[in-house]
C-alpha cells in the first residue's frame, strides 16, 4: 500500500480530497470485508455484524499498542514531518515490530476477542488479516501506518460518542477522551474525519462550545497559580479540542467572545510541556505548533507570545495584529494575507514570510527586529525596525517602503520579477551595500 500510494504520489493522479489517509481507510475497509466474505463462504454466521466488531477490535488493539510503545515511537518519528501534511511513517519505522500479548487485553477487548473466536469457523486464524498477525501469543500489525490510522480511529469514535450525547461540551467530557500525545499521524487523521463527515456542523458547534466554557477557563487561573490540583491529565485532551476548533473554525477574533481563544491555548501548551518535562519525558507537545497551516485568522490579535516554530502555511490571515511576539523557525509559506496586518515591536529570526499573491493586502513591520527573515510581500512597510538581514523576493512586490530604519543586509532576490517593483528608502541608515541578485531578471 506504502508503495501504491508513493506511486500515486509521483504520477500526481491523486485527486484533491482523496489523499493518502483516503487511500488507507478505504483499504482497511476492504481487507476486512474481504476477510469476512472468506468465512461467510465457510458458512460463518452473522458476518456484517462480525466485521464492525472486529474493526472495532482492531482499533483498541492499535490504541493500545501506540500507547504502550508510545516513548519508543516518539524517538524515531522525524522532525521534517511538522511541515507536511498527512505524513505518512515508513523507512524510519520499519526494522519496529509493536506488539501487544493477549494478556494485556483490557476485559471488554477480551470479551470482544472471545465472542469473535467462538462464532468464526477458522478459529486458528480468526483474528489474522492481512495487516494483523498473532504468532505465539504476540499481536503486531505490518504496516506501521495502519496502526496509527486504526488508533485515530478509535480517538474519532469516541468523540462521535460524545457529540451523540451531547452537542454541548461538558467539562466531564475530557475523562471520556484519550489522547496519545501529539503525532501528526493521529491527529491529522481525526482531524481528516472530522472535515469528511456529514455532521461536522454538529463538530464546529462542540468545539465553539469547548472555547466558550468557563471551566476551562477556570483551569488557566489554577495553572497560573501552580495549584497542586492541576488537571494535569487531560492536557492532551484539552489542547487537542483547541486545534480541532482552530481547524474548523472561520469566526471573527476580533469580537469579545473569541479574542482570549488563541492566548488561553498557549497557556495549556505551555504548562504541558512544564508538566512533561517535569516527568522526566521528551517534549511531547513538539508538534502542536504545526497544526496551525491551512486554517483562518480573521481579526486576530496576539500580544506578547512565543510563535517560534509555528507553521502558518496555507493558511489565510486577515486584517490582524502581533505586538511583543517572536518568530522563531516560523512559517507563512503560500500564505494569504487579506487587509491591513501589522508587526510591532516583534523580533523575527530564521523565518519566512512567502506570501501567496494577496490582493488589497498591506503589511506594517514597526520597531522591529528582523534578525533573518526571507520576505515575499504585496506592499509592505517597515518603520524604525533593525534589520540585520533581509531577503526580499521581488515576484509578487508592488511597494515596499523603509522609514527611519538601521539596515545591515538586504538581500534583492530579482528571480521571476515582473518589473513594476517599488523600493523606497526613508532616513534610513545603511551598515552594508544592497546586494541585488539577478537569477532570471531582464
Amino acid at each position: 500500500l506504502y508503495v501504491f500510494i508513493r506511486k500515486y504520489e509521483d504520477t500526481l493522479e491523486i485527486k484533491l480530497n482523496e489523499g493518502y489517509y483516503y487511500y488507507y481507510e478505504h483499504f482497511i475497509d476492504q481487507t476486512i470485508k474481504g476477510k469476512y466474505r472468506s468465512e461467510a463462504r465457510l458458512g460463518a454466521p452473522v458476518i456484517q455484524e462480525h466485521t464492525q466488531t472486529y474493526r472495532d477490535l482492531l482499533q483498541k488493539i492499535a490504541f493500545n499498542i501506540l500507547k504502550k510503545h508510545s516513548d519508543q515511537i516518539s524517538s524515531v518519528i522525524v522532525e521534517k514531518q511538522l511541515y507536511t501534511t498527512e505524513p505518512l511513517l515508513a523507512e524510519e519505522l520499519r526494522d519496529y515490530k509493536f506488539s501487544m500479548s493477549l494478556s494485556d487485553f483490557s476485559e471488554d477487548m477480551r470479551a470482544c476477542f472471545n465472542k469473535l473466536q467462538a462464532e468464526s469457523i477458522d478459529q486458528a486464524n480468526f483474528l489474522n488479516c492481512y495487516f494483523l498477525k498473532m504468532i505465539s501469543g504476540q499481536i503486531f500489525f505490518t504496516d506501521v501506518n495502519i496502526l496509527f490510522v486504526l488508533a485515530s480511529e478509535r480517538i474519532f469514535a469516541q468523540l462521535c460518542r460524545i457529540i451523540k450525547d451531547s452537542q454541548t461540551f461538558h467539562i466531564s467530557d475530557l475523562d471520556k477522551l484519550d489522547v496519545i500525545d501529539f503525532y501528526p499521524q493521529v491527529l491529522d487523521y481525526v482531524l481528516y474525519k472530522i472535515q469528511n463527515s456529514k455532521n461536522i456542523e454538529a463538530f464546529e458547534k462542540y468545539a465553539c462550545s469547548f472555547v466558550l466554557n468557563d471551566e476551562i477557563r477556570r483551569r488557566i487561573i489554577m495553572i497560573e497559580d501552580n495549584s497542586r490540583n492541576n488537571p494535569k491529565e487531560t492536557f492532551a485532551q484539552v489542547i487537542m479540542m483547541y486545534v480541532i476548533f482552530f481547524k474548523l473554525n472561520t469566526k471573527n477574533y476580533g469580537s469579545n467572545s473569541y479574542g482570549h481563544i488563541f492566548k488561553e491555548m498557549m497557556y495549556f501548551v505551555n504548562a504541558y510541556k512544564t508538566y512533561t518535562f517535569n516527568q522526566g519525558k521528551r517534549d511531547r507537545i513538539y508538534t502542536v505548533e504545526r497544526f496551525f497551516m491551512n486554517i483562518s485568522l480573521n481579526t486576530l490579535t496576539l500580544k506578547r507570545l512565543n510563535l517560534s516554530h509555528f507553521n502558518f502555511s496555507n493558511s489565510v490571515i486577515s486584517r490582524s495584529n502581533f505586538f511583543q511576539c517572536k518568530f522563531e523557525d516560523t512559517l507563512f509559506n503560500n500564505t494569504v494575507m487579506k487587509g491591513k496586518n501589522r508587526f510591532e515591536l516583534c523580533v523575527f529570526e530564521k523565518s519566512n514570510l512567502l506570501l501567496s499573491n494577496s490582493n488589497a493586502c498591506e503589511i506594517n513591520f514597526s520597531n522591529c527586529q528582523i534578525k533573518s527573515l526571507n520576505l515575499k510581500p504585496l506592499k509592505c512597510k517597515f518603520t524604525q525596525c533593525y534589520i540585520q538581514r533581509l531577503d526580499l523576493y521581488l515576484q509578487n512586490l508592488v511597494l515596499i517602503t523603509f522609514e527611519d530604519c538601521i539596515i545591515n543586509t538586504v538581500i534583492i532576490q530579482n528571480e521571476h520579477c515582473s518589473g513594476k517593483a517599488n523600493i523606497e528608502f526613508s532616513n534610513c541608515i545603511f551598515k552594508t551595500e544592497i546586494n541585488v541578485k539577478e537569477t532570471d531578471a531582464t
